[in-house]
């Protein structure tokens, strides 16, 4: 659940209670909004400073072992406990001050099992605010950037790719089948633009549907078009939202690679732990500054020495890489090969305003138009300019400049599509900053578009007669007459489809009932539309529309299964604060139980040791004249013996050890929360 998400079923009280807790003081006395705290990487270091060590401990646990996972009480408690060696009350406690300074939140599954959250926009600086990604970049003048440097090939950004498979798309046929997917060719004419591993993608655990027609890269990018507003269905076909199409097309290429990055990482962070944390710390790293891979091996290993081993690191890079998103070079130096990566993405950067990542005119200026038919797309303009080319002409090579060039079967494309000679010379004008087409360019498109596309097959509705004679009798009634449209042989009449209902009532009503039976043939697939990116389109609506975040696509109908889906359930209220909850509990023990350390006879000894186990609290103990935290599991009983196993805190390590009440002198409950003696 995203903060957009939750703040839909939060009040306006609830928000400014979380921003009045004292772990915000720093932010509101910048006058920050809790939603503005939870975003700003300074409140949220402030905020870690004022949080109890049980709490920071807590987070840090959960983060560590769940990643953004939501996941429930029982089993992160347990978790937790495990790490940590903290009681089950200062869990509680710890939890009760996350849930009440807003920071986690709770939903109530039906049987009433609380399951715990970070808001998904939120893990990434808490993630790096508790696990600092201190990895230094390789310096201009390391002697490893001085030998022989090999940079892979860089595959285009996730967008443009998006694009690419848009147009195909659109170029090869949208409608669904009976399945309620796309054709075959449409699907085939998807993936050819997919650059990313779909190996890799599969690693993330990702689930998709109707895997027997779609592949993983088909899903995923229908997915992402979906999320980005780009297309919605209906019931027999997939349809262009055009505005939004256009204002996608037209946005700066930093700003919408960091929406889709952003869509990505809400998609994947929940689906696994330790993927989650290590994507975090590339997250963390500076743009255009090349690091070592076993740095950031290094790192996760030393997070998490008893987890993975940096696999899944690894399966991150090589999709950021398939995204386009990051480059990847191997340097040698003194006979040794190192693996260097870096960002081509700033990730860190502030979209710059809407206004500006528009462009005043996507396609002006921005061609080269050669004799050859050549078209060259000069770097850094839009994709609006991309999308039209996409259509108008074949796709050459995208390297250090973009290439498409014309021919006769891309323009009789375009000619199927509605365009005219007239627009595209046009088009090819304005792009090129209004100068002339080349004459041999003029005259391939003067020889193709007076060739292409003068005749075409088109699906009518017939009124068909079994004879002449019938013929007749319906040319010559005066009320059928206006409803045909233009006679075909003798006994056939094209018919508007709309006024079948009307037609056979006239007939019935003459003494001639039709058959009831509609006859058809197979019906011939029917192009679908390819939106034209006019600078009409290039208005107010897309500017503000521009601004619009992604999010899973709101459409029911959904290419990718999320991996956990927690927005339908209700929201938690925050738990009792711990000592609220003992109040009760706390009637008739005697207050010096809690207070001091004092001698007490085995048998009440006992008794501390259950009021400790039902309260979930450690007990502080003198032994050898030294003082022990010990965190009481369960009590064991053989007899008239007895005795208690559980973690002492200060030992070696957290194994479990059984203490009997002679092994002990003074002893304590310890209530977490309270000011200790």
């Amino acid at each position: 659940m995203k903060l957009s998400e939750l703040c839909r079923k939060l009040t306006e009280q609830q928000q400014r209670d979380f921003i009045n807790h004292d772990v915000w003081s720093d932010a509101r006395r910048r006058q920050l909004t809790w939603i503005e705290a939870l975003r700003d990487r300074q409140s949220i270091g402030e905020a870690t400073d004022k949080l109890s060590a049980h709490a920071v401990a807590l987070l840090t646990e959960m983060i560590r072992a769940f990643g953004a996972e939501p996941i429930a009480e029982e089993r992160l408690v347990k978790e937790v406990r495990r790490r940590t060696m903290m009681s089950g009350a200062e869990c509680d406690m710890s939890l009760a001050e996350l849930e009440r300074s807003g920071i986690l939140f709770a939903v109530v599954k039906v049987w009433g099992e609380r399951t715990y959250f970070l808001p998904r926009d939120c893990f990434l600086p808490w993630q790096q605010a508790l696990f600092p990604a201190n990895v230094q970049p390789v310096a201009p003048d390391d002697k490893l950037l001085s030998g022989p440097v090999t940079v892979r090939p860089v595959c285009r950004p996730l967008g443009k790719q998006l694009m690419g498979a848009l147009a195909a798309m659109g170029r090869n046929g949208m409608t669904l089948t009976a399945k309620g997917v796309l054709a075959k060719k449409t699907i085939a004419a998807i993936e050819q633009w997919a650059e990313f591993d779909e190996t890799t993608l599969k690693g993330s655990g990702l689930n998709w549907s109707s895997r027997e027609h779609y592949s993983m890269k088909a899903a995923f990018l229908l997915e992402a078009a979906t999320a980005s507003g780009l297309i919605q269905a209906e019931e027999n076909q997939l349809l262009w939202e055009e505005d939004r199409l256009a204002a996608w097309l037209c946005q700066d290429e930093e700003a919408r690679e960091r929406r889709l990055l952003q869509w990505c990482l809400d998609l994947l962070l929940p689906v696994n732990a330790q993927s989650a944390n290590r994507v975090s710390a590339l997250c963390a790293l500076d743009a255009g500054r090349w690091y070592r891979s076993d740095d950031i091996r290094a790192l996760q290993e030393q997070w998490n020495p008893d987890g993975e081993t940096g696999e899944m690191t690894l399966d991150w890079l090589s999709l950021l890489l398939g995204f386009g998103w990051m480059e990847a070079a191997q340097a040698t130096s003194s006979g040794k090969t190192t693996e260097l990566f870096r960002w081509k993405l700033d990730v860190n950067a502030t979209d710059i305003d809407a206004a500006h990542a528009i462009k005043a005119d996507p396609r002006r200026g921005q061609l080269r138009v050669q004799p050859n038919g050549e078209l060259i797309v000069q770097p850094g303009c839009t994709l609006a300019l991309h999308w039209e080319l996409a259509l108008l002409a074949d796709w050459i090579t995208d390297e250090t400049v973009a290439i498409y060039r014309l021919t006769a079967s891309s323009v009789s494309r375009a000619l199927e599509f509605g365009r005219t000679k007239q627009t595209i010379r046009s088009w090819l004008e304005q792009a090129s900053g209004q100068l002339p087409l080349p004459d041999t360019v003029e005259a391939m498109l003067e020889e193709w578009t007076s060739k292409a596309c003068r005749s075409w097959f088109e699906e009518v509705t017939l009124l068909r007669c079994d004879d002449e004679r019938m013929a007749e009798i319906v040319r010559s009634n005066s009320e059928l007459s206006p409803m045909l449209i233009q006679a075909i042989g003798a006994t056939d009449f094209i018919v508007n489809a709309s006024s079948i209902a009307q037609i056979r009532k006239l007939l019935q009503r003459a003494g001639y009932p039709p058959m009831k039976a509609l006859r058809t043939q197979e019906a011939a697939p029917v192009s679908s539309s390819y939106p034209v990116i006019s600078e009409r389109t290039a208005g107010m609506n897309r500017i503000a529309d521009a601004k619009t975040e992604l999010s899973r696509g709101t459409n029911a109908y959904s290419f990718l299964y999320a991996p956990s889906n927690i927005t339908h359930y209700e929201l938690a209220s925050p738990r009792a604060q711990l000592a609220e909850k003992l109040q009760s509990q706390e009637e008739g023990v005697p207050s010096m139980w809690t207070k001091q350390l004092r001698v007490y006879h085995h048998s009440t000894r006992k008794e501390l040791v259950e009021r400790a186990l039902a309260w979930q609290s450690p007990l502080q103990l003198r032994m050898d004249s030294e003082l022990h935290s010990f965190v009481p599991e369960r009590l064991e009983l053989q007899g008239g013996d007895w005795a208690v196993v559980g973690i002492l805190r200060n030992a070696a390590d957290n194994k479990p050890i059984r203490l009997t009440p002679d092994m002990w002198d003074e002893m304590r409950i310890v209530v977490p929360g309270r000011s200790q003696p």
